[in-house]
């Protein structure tokens, strides 16, 4: 049996609409006003589901440079990565979803420097309750996937990190949680150091395994309080 001629006109006119957006449409459509360059990261586009908007998109990972508009540094400039996301159906460009951020041209550490940073200041990541606390060493302590230091400002910098850990809860039993964090440096000015006070957002913590252990045992357990105070000075 031939298929009919509306079936396949059908299909013509479909078709086109779930074709994915081509890699030049990316780039022309991320090079707003401000934009000064504009380069396709590796890989390719991907459809993703979205559970809050609940339809697929497609996310093309992307990254941009802006001027960063600032006075002691005239040619310094912002750049951001992140996915530049297209509707599924229709194709049409929705926004560009920033993963990271970061300044070049001024005094700004790396991602590996700030991580460095922050398990130097264990007690401003987690807070003082938690950090003295904790026993033995983080199971992680890590950025989340696809995700990095993100620049509020030339003099404010906000970080998200993933840790795990055990924490005591009682005389003869520890709690292993896993949680996400939101840390923020601030400086006074650009070329400044950094303030040791850090400001800590705690976004989700999940409880996990308890461990029983002796009592005698247990109190024996450094804390993360105890093990940086043996930590010989740099």
């Amino acid at each position: 049996m031939k298929p009919s001629l509306v079936c396949l006109l059908a299909v013509a006119v479909a078709s086109p609409a779930f074709a994915q957006p081509s890699d030049p449409q990316v780039l022309r459509d991320i090079r707003k006003p401000g934009v000064l360059k504009a380069e396709l990261r590796p890989g390719a586009i991907k459809k993703v589901w979205s559970s809050a908007n609940t339809q697929y998109f497609w996310d093309r990972a992307v990254v941009a440079w802006r001027n960063a508009n600032l006075p002691e540094f005239p040619n310094a400039m912002l750049e951001i990565g992140g996915f530049a996301r297209y509707a599924y159906v229709t194709n049409t460009y929705q926004e560009f979803l920033t993963t990271y951020n970061t300044y070049n041209g001024i005094p700004a550490p790396s991602s590996a420097e700030i991580m460095t940073m922050m398990q130097k200041n264990v007690r401003g990541v987690v807070g003082e309750y938690k950090y003295s606390t904790m026993v033995g060493e983080f199971h992680h302590f890590r950025y989340p996937e696809n995700s990095g230091p993100t620049w509020e400002s030339p003099k404010h910098l906000t970080v998200p990190l993933e840790i795990a850990y055990e924490r005591k809860e009682g005389p003869t039993w520890t709690v292993v949680y896993a949680d996400r964090l939101r840390v923020h440096f601030y400086r006074d000015n650009v070329s400044a150091p950094w303030k040791s006070d850090l400001v800590n957002e705690e976004l989700e913590s999940i409880r996990g395994d308890r461990k029983e252990y002796a009592a005698t045992e247990l109190r024996k357990l450094p804390t993360r309080a105890d093990l940086d105070a043996r930590r010989p000075p740099e």
